[in-house]
């Protein structure tokens, strides 16, 4: 990475090499200035989409204008729960299903979450951030048939598969997840 946080991507910054939330905090905000004084230089500036802003910001500020809901940390902890129990350190590939369907069920109370202040909104999608963060890393387990490069065990595939001795990248197109192994480089 870059003294200015831009990584080996053309465009693409990161703050988030911390493993801290107060250094976590400031290379967010400093790789943000980096990323706004590029776009601005480089004249990749767009005209904002008043109507695109306008629903973001009416999303976000949702579960403070609901007048019945759900406790965030009521959200969260169903979500801690199902990671707890079914992707600890010992899991096996119908483990890692029910994990799916139950974060599935978890997510459907997600319009449902209220926040009565702004620190209860932060934690209302720091939570929804987990969530996602939780299911996207059990989709990839899901993917990994193997034990041995992380700190759990597959009941399943208890030994180490060298031909998955790489990184897996996941993205989502037309509302459907895609994987692909990173294929290891080789030195020239």
């Amino acid at each position: 990475m870059k003294d200015n946080f831009e990584t080996s991507v053309d465009g693409l910054f990161s703050g988030c090499e911390y493993p801290y939330v107060s250094g976590a905090i400031c290379g967010g905000y400093y790789a943000g200035q980096q990323a706004a004084k590029a776009a601005r230089s480089g004249g990749r500036l767009f005209d904002i989409d008043m109507d695109v802003a306008s629903a973001e910001k009416d999303r976000v500020l949702a579960p403070l204008s609901r007048d019945e809901g759900i406790p965030q940390r009521y959200f969260e902890g169903a979500v801690r729960n199902v990671m707890d129990y079914y992707m600890s350190f010992r899991r096996s590939e119908a483990g890692i299903e029910i994990a799916l369907e139950k974060l599935e069920f978890i997510a459907a109370y997600a319009p449902r979450i209220k926040a009565n202040n702004y620190h209860e909104l932060l934690r209302t999608h720091e939570s929804l951030f987990m969530h996602k963060a939780c299911v996207l890393t059990t989709l990839t387990c899901l993917q990994r048939k193997e034990s041995g490069r992380a700190i759990y065990k597959r009941s399943d595939y208890p030994d180490p598969n060298p031909e998955m001795n790489k990184p897996i990248i996941i993205w989502q197109e037309n509302g459907a997840f895609t994987f692909s192994w990173v294929l290891n480089r080789t030195k020239e």
